[in-house]
Parts: C-alpha cells; structure tokens; sequence
C-alpha cells in the first residue's frame, strides 16, 4: 500500500474478518463492502484489486462477480480450492476457512473457488514467484492454462511477490500501469 500511493495511486487496504472464526460468507461481504466503499469514495476511479496468498483467491472470487473491476492482481494466489484442499495447501487451512471439505460444503466451495468461476467478469493478473511452494506454482500454472489470464512468473519466494524492492513486484507494477 506504502509503494502503491508513492506511485501517486489512492490506495485501500483492506482487512476482512477471519473465515475459521467468523465464517466465509462474512470474509466475502467485508471484501466486497470495501471495493463498494471504495467506489463511493473515488466514483469513476479505476479500481485495480490486489490480493496475496489467500487474498489473491478472494480478489479472483470477486472478479468473478464484479465486471465492473479494472483488473484483479493475484499475488501467490490460491485459486484451485478444490486441489489445494486435496494438497493439503496451508496445512488444512482451505476446509477450515471454508467450514468444510469439499464434499462436506460443495455449494461454499462452487461460489468461492476462482478455478470454479470461469471465466471472470473482470480482468485479472496472475503473479507467481518460481520459488514458492510447488503445489502454488503448479496451481496458478493451471489456472493461467484454463482460464487464459496472463501469468507472470519469475524468480522469488511467496512474499517477494509483495515486497516493494523486489525484481517480481517492479515487473507486476510495470504489467499493471501497461493494463
């Protein structure tokens, strides 16, 4: 956020409640409610949503439903929920956020998994260092493959995909101020 408004944008951080202690439905709506705001605030404004990790998976969720996005960027996203439960992504962390397995919530996980949602309703921007965790890699592969959003993959770890300094993150901002 601290390198997005150097670079002259308005930039929101949001926070969102905790699915395991407060259910998904509510993580969506508190997302969903701040892209809202944002447009209240800044009407007309080009609303380019940033997303890591679990939240590159929340920004694609909300790409599918919102065509009114300019672009959605997912930084080291988890955008097959599906295969990352079966992975074992996060140690457990997708049925505990969803409430269940997919087989114990299918519906949760049809409305939530970007891989699910094809095609989106608004442009989207995969980002994807070589250095994360193989099964991360590999998913965001597929979802480039299925889904035909670019994939820009390069050198770095999970985080350096959000670190202002890094190579990953100067190439995302050069492809999102192309976009």
């Amino acid at each position: 956020a601290i390198d997005l408004t150097a670079r002259g944008w308005v930039s929101w951080n949001l926070e969102y409640r905790r699915p395991d202690r407060n259910g998904w439905a509510a993580t969506t709506a508190d997302i969903a409610a701040g892209v809202e705001k944002a447009r209240e605030r800044h009407p007309g404004a080009p609303i380019v949503l940033f997303g890591h990790s679990a939240g590159g998976q929340l920004a694609l969720r909300l790409a599918a439903d919102d065509p009114d996005l300019t672009l959605a960027v997912s930084l080291a996203g988890v955008l097959d929920l599906g295969e990352g439960h079966r992975r074992f992504l996060g140690e457990g962390a997708i049925p505990v956020a969803l409430g269940g397995t997919p087989e114990q919530v299918p519906e949760v996980y049809a409305a939530s998994d970007p891989m699910a949602r094809l095609p989106l309703a608004s442009p989207a921007l995969l980002v994807q260092g070589s250095g994360d965790s193989l099964d991360l890699v590999d998913i965001n592969r597929r979802f480039a493959t299925a889904s035909g959003v670019p994939l820009l993959e390069s050198g770095g770890d999970h985080f350096d995909v959000i670190a202002p300094t890094s190579p990953i993150w100067a190439a995302t901002m050069a492809e999102v101020e192309r976009t």
